[in-house]
This record gives structure tokens, sequence and C-alpha cells, in this order.
């Protein structure tokens, strides 16, 4: 599980919050378990480091606020239009014993076994995620779909997807989650067509 310090912050408002950002850190809210909010800030460098790892919103965080510690989700980051720094984070508190809802990273696999792929058509993904449902110690680090023997104008849906045991999908079986299209110009044939001298056949003067 990933560890991440927060303080708790005493103030709010957009005046708070700047000052949050001024000194390093990003302002956040934890909510959920039938508790309070809190009001908490996260060091930016630190958290930019969470944000190159993939699956931002499925790993479960511990949140350390001195001696206390509780699992959360990231829910919601608000980011700069231009700098794309985070400016605000949503926790979550999770709870151990209800199954939870989150997204899941999407790897594909087997592209050179996919007949449509290999022929020159092009993978088109609609979604790099899938959301599922599962205990807070069955979270997979991803989801794999495999591309075998898929071609031109092959769809993948959600409820297609092989999901490992205790996971399921909540809703939104129908999703489509990549199609294989047919490229817009077909390759040539290797081999041209004989001539006509080449097929023709030797007179009795030759």
């Amino acid at each position: 599980m990933n560890a991440l310090e927060v303080q708790s912050r005493e103030q709010a408002g957009t005046g708070a919050a700047r000052a949050t950002r001024r000194a390093g850190a990003v302002p956040a809210i934890l909510y959920g378990g039938k508790k309070d909010p809190e009001m908490l800030s996260v060091n930016q460098r630190l958290f930019m480091r969470e944000l190159g790892r993939s699956g931002i919103f499925s790993r479960v965080f511990s949140l350390v606020n001195g001696t206390k510690k509780q699992e959360v989700l990231v829910r919601d980051i608000q980011f700069h239009p231009v700098t794309s720094v985070p400016l605000h984070i949503d926790f979550m508190r999770v709870d151990k014993t209800h199954p939870i809802t989150v997204k899941v990273p999407v790897v594909y696999v087997n592209e050179t076994a996919s007949p449509g792929l290999k022929s020159g058509g092009v993978l088109n993904v609609v979604s790099h995620e899938i959301e599922v449902s599962c205990a807070l110690g069955d979270v997979p680090d991803s989801i794999t779909i495999d591309l075998t023997g898929l071609n031109f104008h092959d769809t993948i849906h959600a409820h297609e997807v092989k999901l490992p045991p205790k996971v399921s999908l909540p809703h939104g079986r129908d999703q489509v989650m990549a199609t294989i299209v047919a490229p817009t110009i077909m390759p040539t044939a290797t081999e041209s067509t004989p001539t006509e001298a080449e097929t023709s056949v030797p007179s009795e003067k030759e």
C-alpha cells in the first residue's frame, strides 16, 4: 500500500488554498465513511511523483497525518489548465468490509496475433480504463485485454473482457473499449501479374 503524508488545514476558502499552494502543497479534502470531511494538504512534489505512476485512481493510499492513518482512494484531481499542476485533490475513505468501485488501467496485448492489425489495421482505443467493483484487497493493478484473433471492424465491449476472480463490472457492460479499424488504403499484392510476353507460347521459329 502506498503511504502518503498529509497535514491538516485549519482554514477553507480560495485565499487559504492559494496560501497552501504557495507553500508547495496541494489542498485536499477527505470524505466518506460516515465521518465528517477533513481539510488536508499534500506535498506537491510527492504527489507529482505518484501522478507519474499508472493507476492513480485505482491505488489504495494510506494517508499518514501524524500518528493517524486512513486508507483512501483518489476520487478526483483538479489541474491547472495551462501548467497541468494539481490544484485540488479529493480523497475518499474506504471500508475493507464493503466492495468499492474503482477505475483500473487497461493493457492491450497480443497485437501480432490479431489478423486485422497484422494486415495494416489500426487499434482504436476508446478507453484506457475500465470501472470494476471488488473488495479492497482484490483491486487489480491493471486489466489485460487480449487482441488475439480480432479482425477489421471487430469491437471489444466491457462485458467481453476477462476479469480476475472476485472482480465484477458494476455497470456499463456495453461500454466500447476498442475497435480494429481497417486501413484507408489496402496493401497491394507483392507479386505482379505476368505480362503477355511472359505467358505467350514460344513460336516454331524460336
